[in-house]
């Protein structure tokens, strides 16, 4: 587990971080954040898509306790090296998945914390690169998604300070409000 104390000199505090990055950034006329690393390369067309889904939303229920899972996926280091260009798009990711030059993100690492995601349903929607909701996840551990959600949803726990647990603790305590 990677839960410290104050004390803890590691050099890489994830969730300090990315609630310096959150709390210190954010305009006030933002209403959503979108949760990603800084090894996480959004699809280029992502805001234009994300703006059209959100001006669809038509409750304020809908618009103040929903997370919006986006699928992330990892580029094998064999397909860097040969200097293939990233998908620009989701036919030309879903290409380099079904030539097993990607997978979804941490598939051989820990398979549970982004079953949830289910990439398959992703995969099958025939709707290419616009935002459709597919289905609503019921909670369980672990899991880390990247999400689309509102600017108010609850900060990261800043006493996990590596990758394993960071973002599993901050959805665990969503699910549960």
């Amino acid at each position: 587990m990677n839960h410290t104390d104050e004390t803890d000199s590691t050099l890489y505090p994830s969730n300090l971080l990315r609630n310096i990055a959150r709390l210190n950034t954010t305009p006030s006329t933002v209403q959503y954040i979108l949760t990603l690393d800084i090894d996480i390369f959004p699809a280029p067309d992502l805001f234009h898509h994300l703006v059209s889904f959100y001006t669809q939303i038509t409750t304020i229920e809908d618009f103040n306790r929903t997370l919006y899972v986006i699928p992330a996926f990892e580029i094998h280091l064999d397909t860097v090296k040969r200097s293939v260009p990233l998908p620009q798009n989701k036919r030309e990711l879903i290409l380099l998945w079904n030539d097993n030059q990607l997978q979804p993100f941490e598939g051989d690492v820990c398979p549970t914390c982004q079953f949830l995601t289910n990439y398959q349903a992703w995969k099958q929607e025939a709707s290419d690169d616009k935002i459709v909701p597919l289905f609503r996840p019921h909670y369980s551990q672990p899991w880390q998604p990247y999400y689309i959600g509102p600017k108010n949803v609850p900060i990261f726990d800043q006493r996990f300070k590596s990758h394993a647990h960071a973002r599993i603790s901050q959805v665990r305590i969503i699910f549960n409000e």
